[in-house]
């Protein structure tokens, strides 16, 4: 179907159909449902505009199902006011920072180990951006002043964190096939990881082990629908068709499970993701 073709690659489909009858202005009507959508607004942009043939779409959240039926969200009111109790439990302790880039952030526990003079909690937030957690208010306001020089080595910005939105952001691996022999360089695929993103991991020169059936990137990217899209190279006044494909690798920070930190540089068994 090629509704379902169209559309599978801004999330995971379940079920997809077109109706018989129309809409009060004559137009087509399709619904697909997608499983864990984490952002229903950005995903109504990401399909506004696509096109199936000649036909452009117009995305909108459906009021009611296939069976005509009114949909009914569920109240996560609850869910989200438990959050937001515990997460008020590191206001004013914790510093929230971007790491320069992804080889900092996977060494990032010995670089602040030899920084700190006073126990820490070290945890992920996702893309290049971690939550260091600390003991007393007074205790995150020392690292923050005194250690400035120190840490401008390893993030692009650390601040105090007092309950500020922190936007939302991931590190995608996506491997790129179809690039032709002549164009296999590492700015080729720099250049092709820009077109979706940050690219915060270059080329692992697969070529090197003598693959040269595709490359694999790191892009940090804004939503959390998998990425399976192609595009066009130009070059010479030709064509060339290549593909991005999000693999399932399941990365994070080597210090996730063994997150706290001691100035001396012993480490414990943390508290896992925060």
């Amino acid at each position: 179907m090629a509704l379902w073709e169209e559309c599978r690659s801004f999330g995971r489909i379940v079920d997809a159909f077109i109706p018989k009858k129309k809409d009060s202005s004559k137009g087509k009507l399709g619904f697909v449902r997608f499983a864990n959508v984490y952002d229903i607004g950005n995903l109504e942009r990401e399909l506004n505009g696509l096109r199936i043939g000649n036909l452009k779409v117009n995305a909108n959240v459906a009021i009611y199902d296939k069976a005509g039926q009114k949909v009914i969200n569920m109240d996560s009111e609850s869910k989200i006011a438990m959050g937001w109790k515990i997460a008020m439990g590191w206001k004013k302790l914790s510093l929230v920072g971007e790491v320069l880039d992804v080889g900092i952030l996977s060494d990032l526990k010995c670089r602040l180990n030899g920084l700190l003079t006073s126990r820490a909690d070290l945890r992920y937030m996702g893309g290049l951006k971690v939550m260091l957690t600390f003991c007393s208010m007074v205790e995150a306001r020392k690292f923050l002043h005194d250690k400035k020089t120190d840490y401008v080595l390893i993030f692009k910005e650390l601040l105090m964190w007092e309950g500020q939105d922190i936007p939302f952001d991931r590190i995608a691996w996506v491997q790129i096939f179809g690039v032709p022999l002549h164009l296999w360089e590492d700015g080729t695929f720099e250049r092709i990881g820009q077109s979706i993103g940050k690219v915060v991991e270059c080329s692992t020169n697969f070529s090197e082990s003598g693959n040269l059936a595709f490359e694999e990137i790191g892009i940090l990217v804004d939503s959390p629908l998998r990425i399976s899209r192609s595009i066009n190279l130009e070059w010479n006044g030709r064509n060339y068709p290549v593909w991005i494909q999000e693999t399932s690798r399941c990365w994070d920070p080597g210090f996730i499970k063994n997150s706290i930190l001691l100035h001396s540089g012993i480490s414990y068994s943390g508290v896992g993701k925060g």
